[in-house]
Protein backbone atom coordinates (compact mmCIF):
# COMPACT_ATOMS: atom_id res chain seq x y z
CA UNK A 1 0.00 0.00 0.00
CA UNK A 2 2.84 2.41 0.88
CA UNK A 3 4.65 1.43 -2.30
CA UNK A 4 1.48 2.07 -4.26
CA UNK A 5 1.43 5.69 -3.03
CA UNK A 6 5.14 6.18 -3.69
CA UNK A 7 4.86 4.83 -7.19
CA UNK A 8 1.87 7.11 -7.86
CA UNK A 9 3.91 10.07 -6.63
CA UNK A 10 6.85 9.09 -8.84
CA UNK A 11 4.59 8.68 -11.85
CA UNK A 12 2.97 12.04 -11.16
CA UNK A 13 6.37 13.69 -10.84
CA UNK A 14 7.49 12.14 -14.11
CA UNK A 15 4.32 13.35 -15.83
CA UNK A 16 4.87 16.83 -14.41
CA UNK A 17 8.46 16.86 -15.61
CA UNK A 18 7.23 15.75 -19.01
CA UNK A 19 4.67 18.53 -19.26
CA UNK A 20 7.15 21.12 -18.00
CA UNK A 21 9.64 20.14 -20.59
CA UNK A 22 7.08 20.34 -23.38
CA UNK A 23 5.81 23.70 -22.19
CA UNK A 24 9.21 25.35 -22.01
CA UNK A 25 9.89 24.73 -25.63
CA UNK A 26 13.39 23.76 -25.01
CA UNK A 27 15.16 21.42 -27.27
CA UNK A 28 13.54 18.12 -27.12
CA UNK A 29 15.04 15.53 -24.90
CA UNK A 30 14.50 11.89 -25.62
CA UNK A 31 11.91 10.89 -23.03
CA UNK A 32 11.38 7.41 -24.36
CA UNK A 33 13.76 6.04 -21.78
CA UNK A 34 11.85 7.72 -18.99
CA UNK A 35 8.57 6.35 -20.34
CA UNK A 36 10.10 2.90 -20.61
CA UNK A 37 11.30 3.16 -17.02
CA UNK A 38 7.88 4.27 -15.80
CA UNK A 39 6.22 1.35 -17.64
CA UNK A 40 8.64 -1.10 -16.03
CA UNK A 41 7.95 0.40 -12.63
CA UNK A 42 4.21 0.05 -13.14
CA UNK A 43 4.60 -3.60 -14.18
CA UNK A 44 6.86 -4.33 -11.21
CA UNK A 45 4.38 -2.66 -8.94
CA UNK A 46 1.53 -4.75 -10.32
CA UNK A 47 3.57 -7.96 -9.96
CA UNK A 48 4.47 -7.03 -6.37
CA UNK A 49 0.85 -6.41 -5.44
CA UNK A 50 -0.16 -9.65 -7.13
CA UNK A 51 2.52 -11.61 -5.16
CA UNK A 52 1.49 -9.85 -1.94
CA UNK A 53 -2.14 -10.87 -2.51
CA UNK A 54 -1.06 -14.49 -3.16
CA UNK A 55 0.96 -14.53 0.08
CA UNK A 56 -2.03 -13.13 2.00
CA UNK A 57 -4.26 -15.88 0.57
CA UNK A 58 -1.72 -18.55 1.52
CA UNK A 59 -1.47 -17.18 5.07
CA UNK A 60 -5.25 -17.27 5.38
CA UNK A 61 -5.23 -20.92 4.29
CA UNK A 62 -2.42 -21.72 6.73
CA UNK A 63 -4.33 -20.16 9.62
CA UNK A 64 -7.35 -22.38 9.03
CA UNK A 65 -7.42 -25.44 11.31
CA UNK A 66 -6.81 -28.83 9.76
CA UNK A 67 -9.56 -31.22 10.74
CA UNK A 68 -8.56 -34.85 10.59
CA UNK A 69 -11.05 -37.39 11.81
CA UNK A 70 -10.83 -41.16 11.67
CA UNK A 71 -13.52 -43.55 12.68
CA UNK A 72 -13.21 -47.27 12.99
CA UNK A 73 -16.50 -49.10 12.89
CA UNK A 74 -16.83 -52.82 13.34
CA UNK A 75 -20.16 -53.90 12.06
CA UNK A 76 -21.47 -57.41 12.10
CA UNK A 77 -24.18 -57.43 9.52
CA UNK A 78 -24.87 -61.08 8.90
CA UNK A 79 -25.31 -64.18 11.03
CA UNK A 80 -22.62 -66.05 9.12
CA UNK A 81 -20.02 -63.51 10.26
CA UNK A 82 -21.13 -63.91 13.89
CA UNK A 83 -20.95 -67.70 13.68
CA UNK A 84 -17.54 -67.51 12.01
CA UNK A 85 -16.18 -65.34 14.83
CA UNK A 86 -17.63 -67.60 17.52
CA UNK A 87 -16.25 -70.68 15.75
CA UNK A 88 -12.79 -69.13 15.49
CA UNK A 89 -12.80 -68.23 19.19
CA UNK A 90 -13.83 -71.77 20.16
CA UNK A 91 -11.15 -73.31 17.92
CA UNK A 92 -8.49 -71.00 19.38
CA UNK A 93 -9.54 -71.91 22.93
CA UNK A 94 -9.50 -75.65 22.20
CA UNK A 95 -6.12 -75.54 20.46
CA UNK A 96 -4.61 -73.39 23.22
CA UNK A 97 -5.72 -75.79 25.96
CA UNK A 98 -4.54 -78.81 23.91
CA UNK A 99 -1.12 -77.17 23.45
CA UNK A 100 -0.90 -76.39 27.17
CA UNK A 101 -1.67 -79.95 28.25
CA UNK A 102 0.63 -81.60 25.68
CA UNK A 103 3.63 -79.46 26.58
CA UNK A 104 3.14 -79.94 30.30
CA UNK A 105 5.26 -82.78 31.69
CA UNK A 106 3.39 -85.81 32.90
CA UNK A 107 4.11 -85.64 36.62
CA UNK A 108 2.34 -88.91 37.40
CA UNK A 109 4.72 -90.82 35.14
CA UNK A 110 7.74 -89.04 36.58
CA UNK A 111 6.60 -89.87 40.14
CA UNK A 112 5.89 -93.51 39.26
CA UNK A 113 9.32 -93.83 37.66
CA UNK A 114 10.98 -92.50 40.81
CA UNK A 115 8.94 -94.88 42.99
CA UNK A 116 10.02 -97.85 40.83
CA UNK A 117 13.67 -96.83 40.92
CA UNK A 118 13.51 -96.35 44.72
CA UNK A 119 12.01 -99.80 45.25
CA UNK A 120 14.65 -101.25 42.95
CA UNK A 121 17.34 -99.50 45.01
CA UNK A 122 15.97 -100.93 48.26
CA UNK A 123 15.75 -104.36 46.73
CA UNK A 124 12.38 -105.27 48.19
CA UNK A 125 8.83 -103.99 48.16
CA UNK A 126 6.56 -104.53 51.13
CA UNK A 127 3.06 -103.26 51.46
CA UNK A 128 4.20 -100.94 54.22
CA UNK A 129 6.95 -99.38 52.03
CA UNK A 130 4.54 -98.98 49.11
CA UNK A 131 1.97 -97.27 51.37
CA UNK A 132 4.69 -94.94 52.67
CA UNK A 133 5.65 -94.04 49.08
CA UNK A 134 2.03 -93.42 48.11
CA UNK A 135 1.58 -91.24 51.19
CA UNK A 136 4.76 -89.30 50.39
CA UNK A 137 3.84 -88.73 46.73
CA UNK A 138 0.06 -88.42 46.83
CA UNK A 139 -1.64 -87.67 50.15
CA UNK A 140 1.00 -85.74 52.10
CA UNK A 141 3.32 -84.67 49.32
CA UNK A 142 6.72 -83.56 50.63
CA UNK A 143 8.85 -82.14 47.83
CA UNK A 144 11.97 -81.86 49.97
CA UNK A 145 11.91 -85.59 50.78
CA UNK A 146 11.15 -86.40 47.12
CA UNK A 147 14.20 -84.37 45.98
CA UNK A 148 16.38 -86.14 48.54
CA UNK A 149 15.02 -89.50 47.38
CA UNK A 150 15.85 -88.57 43.76
CA UNK A 151 19.43 -87.66 44.76
CA UNK A 152 19.83 -90.95 46.63
CA UNK A 153 18.48 -92.99 43.71
CA UNK A 154 20.74 -91.21 41.20
CA UNK A 155 23.77 -91.72 43.43
CA UNK A 156 22.92 -95.42 43.85
CA UNK A 157 22.47 -95.85 40.07
CA UNK A 158 25.82 -94.14 39.42
CA UNK A 159 27.55 -96.41 41.96
CA UNK A 160 25.94 -99.51 40.41
CA UNK A 161 27.08 -98.42 36.96
CA UNK A 162 30.66 -97.85 38.18
CA UNK A 163 30.71 -101.27 39.86
CA UNK A 164 29.45 -102.86 36.67
CA UNK A 165 32.18 -101.19 34.63
CA UNK A 166 34.85 -102.23 37.13
CA UNK A 167 33.59 -105.84 37.10
CA UNK A 168 33.54 -105.84 33.33
CA UNK A 169 37.11 -104.57 33.17
CA UNK A 170 38.20 -107.21 35.68
CA UNK A 171 36.62 -109.94 33.54
CA UNK A 172 38.38 -108.60 30.44
CA UNK A 173 41.71 -108.63 32.23
CA UNK A 174 41.15 -112.21 33.48
CA UNK A 175 40.42 -113.35 29.95
CA UNK A 176 43.70 -111.81 28.81
CA UNK A 177 45.54 -113.42 31.70
CA UNK A 178 46.40 -110.28 33.60
CA UNK A 179 45.80 -110.23 37.36
CA UNK A 180 43.95 -107.29 38.80
CA UNK A 181 44.66 -106.32 42.38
Amino acid sequence: MAQDNKSDIIIAMLEEVKTNIKSQKQPQIDLSKVELLSDKMERNLEETTHCTNNIKDMLELAKQPIISEQRTIISIESKSVIFTFIGMIIIIAVLSSWLYFTTRPNYDRIDNDLKYRYIKMKGKATTKSILELENLFEINRDNAKIRQMLKDVEEYERAVKENFLLDEQAQLHQKKGVKVE
